[in-house]
């Protein structure tokens, strides 16, 4: 059975699927996700994995994280949920769980909505100044997930939300480091989350891709 690591955002998170502490948008009760998703096994990736015999070593997904350190301006600890620091303690130096098959990138999103200033797109060389920039700060974690998971096969899934120059950013970024790009098309959402069809479509199109 292969192995299968996410990290992502509120797409991708499940009350009691994430690691503790993680904040969720989707959940049993209190659900503030405000549309049609009953439980986790209609999210995207437990049908993913299910369907295709993958297991779950680590869902990195915290609702409301940014890529870079630039999120929200009311998000707590901004810094310590950023995509750029959550994977050193989840799927780099600070892991404890398996390295993965297959390691799937879902973000950009909050970096979009919350208009996270860009910077410039940037191979090495980078400083904790570059981490408030979302171009630098992409960049390196792509750099940085492939040095400490080089057995797995990475994918970039990008959110057909996102049409801003994020979107032309991360594909720069992904050719540059040979990491496979998936281009989400008409997901259908509900409070811009993605409903019980909208995550039947994710799970389709990235089987698609990667199996």
């Amino acid at each position: 059975m292969k192995k299968l690591a996410i990290i992502g955002d509120s797409y991708s998170t499940y009350e009691g699927h994430v690691p503790e502490g993680y904040f969720c948008w989707y959940m049993n009760s209190g659900n503030e996700c405000e549309n049609d998703m009953p439980c986790a096994e209609k999210t995207w990736w437990y049908q993913l994995s299910k369907e295709n015999d993958l297991e779950i070593v680590m869902n990195c997904s915290f609702s409301g994280s940014a890529v870079c350190y630039s999120g929200y301006p009311d998000m707590p600890d901004r810094i310590g949920s950023a995509f750029i620091s959550r994977m050193k303690v989840d799927l780099g130096e600070r892991r404890t769980t398996p390295e993965p098959d297959i390691l799937l990138i879902f973000g950009g999103t909050n970096d979009f909505w919350a208009e996270a200033p860009l910077g410039d797109i940037k191979y090495s060389d980078w400083t904790e100044e570059d981490f408030v920039n979302f171009s630098p700060s992409y960049c390196y974690m792509l750099d940085y997930l492939k040095k400490w998971n080089p057995k797995a096969k990475i994918y970039n899934i990008l959110n057909d939300e996102i049409t801003s120059s994020i979107r032309d950013i991360m594909k720069e970024a992904c050719k540059h480091y040979g990491v496979e790009m998936i281009e989400l098309k008409n997901i259908e959402k509900q409070n811009g989350h993605p409903n019980t069809m909208g995550m039947r479509q994710i799970a389709d199109q990235v089987c698609k891709a990667i199996m």
